[in-house]
């Protein structure tokens, strides 16, 4: 199985992932386990988007460890070649959440363990089959 190593970080309040090898944005979560599927959907959806040119083969532990020693904890993050086979094209767009509202969409995704970009998507399309 395919991977790359995820230095994971825990601060006050939520754990950080950042892919050395990648650049990828950070994935977070409130616990490990949610930091965790983040990074490994993260990682599905940055190999989709990026030209195999610009992609890497991932260093070894003891590379990542020289590179990045005591900032973290190393871990393997799989490459799921079932996201990646399955991803669409996506593309990113701002959209501005009165605050109030938007705390609310992160307590409920939360709650059913879903990213707020899949919860607002599934909303739109199932928004859209009811008002046909």
């Amino acid at each position: 199985m395919e991977f790359y190593y995820g230095i994971f970080r825990q601060t006050e309040d939520r754990v950080s992932v950042f892919f050395p090898d990648l650049g990828i944005p950070e994935a977070k979560g409130v616990t490990w386990d949610e930091a965790y599927e983040n990074a490994v959907a993260a990682l599905a959806e940055w190999l989709v988007e990026k030209e195999q040119a610009y992609i890497s083969e991932p260093s070894t532990y003891d590379e990542i460890r020289q590179k990045n020693h005591s900032s973290g904890d190393i871990i393997p993050v799989p490459v799921d070649k079932e996201i990646v086979k399955n991803q669409q094209k996506t593309k990113r767009f701002s959209v501005a959440f009165p605050e109030s509202i938007l705390q609310k969409v992160d307590i409920y995704r939360l709650k059913k363990g879903v990213r707020r970009s899949t919860l607002l998507l599934n909303a739109v399309v199932d928004y859209m089959k009811q008002k046909k």
